[in-house]
């Protein structure tokens, strides 16, 4: 992340707020950048050199850290994708969007008169294959793309095509609620609506229902019908 947006994410959010009980220990390597640290220095998240992979070394088990039930995890989880999904000069063979061609060296040891790229269906993409550099047609599908060496079934290498969300062609759209139910019916979840109440009802959610005012009232209660048996007997 750059300097700018970290100073924000620094001064908009109280990063002291968030306890982490559990946290794996880390060897980094070499040029790894650690962008947030514990109060005793373990990094906490980890981004790699190339930006391409970062790692939240605890979990988002309530039992291991609180920091799903903060602020600033959802802007944090944000500018974690961007980040990973950010062009980069000398990456961008692993960002390319639909419609884009891909331009490489094919690797070391590859033997370049049996190189095969198939693209997310299995289908067989369109190359040329010149000096060692592998150009393709426009790629049209979104996807995992693989560049191989039939020859040899260990040689190869993956890269990505990503919708372009400037044509709209990723749907945005949050799932419904009914179709997320019988997606996951196994699973015990909670849908939320977004508005006044979302705070309270996501504490409720986290915490269970909020039983104070009724062991209060069930107090008075009790209180009174010793007063009145109090009464009888006197």
């Amino acid at each position: 992340l750059n300097k700018e947006e970290s100073l924000n994410f620094e001064r908009d959010y109280d990063l002291n707020k968030v306890l982490v009980n559990v946290a794996v220990q880390t060897v980094l390597l070499d040029n790894s950048e650690p962008w947030l640290l514990l109060s005793d220095g373990t990094p906490l998240l980890i981004f790699s050199e190339d930006g391409k992979t970062a790692l939240w070394t605890t979990s988002i088990n309530r039992a291991w850290n609180n920091a799903a039930s903060k602020p600033l995890y959802a802007p944090l989880i944000r500018m974690i994708f961007k980040q990973l999904a950010a062009k980069k000069e000398s990456h961008s063979v692993y960002n390319l969007t639909v419609g884009e061609i891909l331009k490489t060296k094919a690797a070391p040891g590859m033997d370049l008169e049996h190189l095969r790229i198939t693209n997310p269906l299995g289908a067989e993409v369109r190359a040329q294959v010149s000096g060692g550099q592998v150009r393709t047609d426009p790629l049209e599908l979104p996807g995992l793309y693989v560049l191989k060496d039939s020859l040899h079934s260990n040689s190869r290498e993956l890269f990505s095509v990503n919708c372009d969300k400037k044509n709209r062609e990723s749907d945005l759209t949050a799932i419904a609620a009914k179709e997320l139910k019988s997606t996951l019916e196994q699973t015990q979840w909670s849908s939320l609506d977004p508005g006044p109440e979302f705070a309270a009802e996501l504490a409720q959610t986290l915490r269970g229902k909020e039983m104070s005012r009724l062991l209060l009232l069930l107090g008075a209660l009790l209180l009174l019908a010793e007063l009145l048996v109090t009464a009888r007997k006197k």
